[in-house]
């Protein structure tokens, strides 16, 4: 129940749901950043740069 509050207080955006959408919480129609940093995928910020192995 905490968690279901929590959602009604700080929405999730819509995108983070996929095309079925939210079923219990609401939510805000916001653009999502993309995921960055160690240990992401796809293309690096910096092409010079190495991933830790």
């Amino acid at each position: 129940m905490l968690f279901l509050t929590l959602l009604w207080l700080f929405p999730e955006p819509r995108a983070v749901y996929g095309p079925e959408g939210a079923r219990l919480a609401r939510t805000v129609d916001v653009p999502v950043p993309p995921i960055t940093g160690p240990g992401a995928e796809g293309a690096l910020s910096d092409p010079s740069a190495k991933l830790p192995t």
